[in-house]
């Protein structure tokens, strides 16, 4: 099985000046564009996905149309190809359901259990709109537990936006309960794949395989006094998978060489 693995799209319409955030947005190209380039180059190597995965920050604080645009968007250029996503702390969870789900709006954790191939692949809810370090709690890990349990010898990928791995690009890991770790090490869990870095990494969490992948969008470089220089970077990860092993493993960074800010982070 292929999977291609993209992040942080963090898509509009159309972006609004404001504060400084606001101002890289408009600044930065298309994420459509950056998503294009990406899809030209997988053709180009010949890697043809099985499945999508999409690990979180689809939109930026997106409305539904903005979703229903995104959607659309897979839908002309990779036709037919299941897509698993995530939310991230810039999802719109009623949008998202309204926009790509067509279903009623609604503010909930969004959780999905999907099955390809004998693996199935869980999307695991760690956001929270609006707090960016995102949070695993009792109700999380209940939902996972729930599903870890069903089928225990069937191979699992979990799919969620926030890193696990602390100072991660000097960003914090997701906070997460004490027995999360323990679950995630004896479960049949065999790759965890992340976002919200912007950072393509690989390495392990638990003995688990670990990967996050680049954004579609930009990317921070600390420097110094809490000051951050914003500069476009998109890419893409790809797998191949055979039974529950990641047999091969790709990385694809695309670097424009545009400036598109710097400023003081307030977290």
């Amino acid at each position: 099985m292929n999977v291609l693995h993209i992040s942080d799209i963090h898509f509009r319409r159309q972006y609004e000046q404001g504060d400084n955030y606001k101002n890289i947005l408009c600044t930065m190209q298309n994420p459509l564009l950056s998503l294009e380039i990406c899809l030209l180059h997988m053709k180009k190597m010949k890697r043809t996905p099985d499945l999508i995965i999409i690990t979180g920050d689809l939109t930026d604080d997106g409305e539904a149309e903005d979703y229903k645009m995104l959607r659309l968007f897979f839908q002309e250029k990779i036709p037919d190809i299941p897509i698993v996503v995530t939310m991230g702390n810039h999802d719109n969870k009623a949008g998202f359901r309204k926009g790509w789900l067509g279903c009623e709006p609604s503010r909930e954790d969004y959780f999905a259990d999907f099955s390809i191939q004998g693996i199935r692949v869980l999307s695991f809810d760690s956001a929270k709109q609006g707090n960016p370090n995102g949070r695993i709690t009792q109700i999380q890990m209940k939902w996972l537990k729930d599903r870890l349990k069903e089928e225990q010898h069937q191979p699992v990928i979990l799919v969620t936006h926030h890193h696990l791995i602390d100072d991660h690009e000097g960003i914090p890991a997701v906070s997460y309960p004490k027995e999360f770790a323990k679950m995630i090490r004896d479960s049949n869990i065999f790759c965890i794949l992340c976002g919200h870095t912007h950072h393509m990494f690989s390495g392990f969490f638990e003995d688990q395989l670990y990967y996050t992948s680049d954004g579609m969008s930009f990317y921070g470089e600390d420097l110094e006094q809490g000051r951050v220089r914003f500069k476009e970077k998109f890419g893409y990860n790809f797998y191949q998978i055979e039974e529950k092993h990641v047999v091969h493993f790709s990385s694809e960074t695309f670097f424009t060489g545009r400036t598109l800010g710097e400023f003081r982070w307030e977290a």
